[in-house]
């Protein structure tokens, strides 16, 4: 969602200028922004080998197909192996970009279409200049192509947590690596994608799904507490009653004792 928000932002700036627009051959071993920061914005589409972009806070590892988006004024050191060649876009807007401070990866793997166009603008930045009223159409239809590849994205991304949260209430005793293999992801995207799409993690909105229904057998059948806690799969049922609590706000008895007033 960074992706499309950053993306939607450079589309609609009034005005952008492309600085540079090269092919890439990486024979150092590393480029450094440590000392200085970026002098402008920068979108790279790495061909082959390894770049690691290093900060003080993290390091993020770009491969071949990757997108990243280097952002003006941060502080970086790009390491390189196995001989790295990318496409890079260097240039300079007028507006508001979101507040990226680190190089960030927008797509894991670029399309056709965004690899495409990122070829035509190197190409057309070294015939007819980086400043060229081509060169910076060019960019736009790059933009163009990458915001339709974030939407797609974006769509199958909310699609599948969509997915998830079905399936966690139809069966909540799904366990976290049934429920990834069932949504064809892992648990780690899993967990990401779940917490960026619904503001919480599949294992709390199970807990919720399992409160719903607790609160609903409760004020529906006589079943004891016991035998709601086993038929929900709690640990126990001073667990459960400590889950519920926290979540309903009073025990389970009470919340049945007060639904019967």
């Amino acid at each position: 969602m960074v992706g499309k928000i950053l993306l939607d932002s450079l589309h609609s700036a009034w005005d952008l200028r492309v600085n540079k627009a090269i092919k890439q051959l990486w024979k150092e071993k590393k480029y450094s922004y440590l000392d200085t920061p970026r002098p402008d914005f920068g979108l790279m589409l790495l061909l082959s080998g390894r770049v690691d972009f290093v900060t003080e806070e993290k390091t993020v590892s770009a491969t071949a197909g990757s997108v990243v988006f280097l952002p003006k004024n941060c502080y970086y050191e790009a390491r390189i192996t196995d001989h790295a060649e990318d496409h890079l876009l260097c240039f300079d807007i007028q507006g508001t970009v979101p507040c990226i401070a680190s190089p960030t990866i927008l797509f894991e793997k670029a399309s056709l279409s965004c690899s495409e166009a990122f070829r035509s603008l190197v190409e057309a930045g070294y015939a007819s200049g980086a400043g060229s009223f081509k060169t910076r159409g060019l960019f736009y239809l790059l933009l163009d192509a990458m915001l339709s590849e974030a939407q797609a994205g974006e769509n199958a991304q909310a699609r599948l947590v969509k997915k998830a949260r079905t399936l966690l209430e139809e069966d909540p005793s799904l366990s976290m690596a049934a429920l990834a293999k069932q949504c064809a992801v892992s648990q780690s995207g899993l967990r990401r994608l779940f917490g960026e799409y619904t503001g919480v993690s599949p294992i709390e909105y199970r807990t919720r799904v399992k409160i719903k229904q607790a609160a609903y057998l409760l004020e529906s059948t006589d079943l004891s507490v016991d035998a709601i806690a086993a038929r929900l799969d709690f640990f126990d049922a001073a667990y459960f009653c400590k889950v519920f609590r926290k979540n309903a706000g009073l025990t389970p008895s009470a919340y049945r004792k007060n639904k019967k007033l």
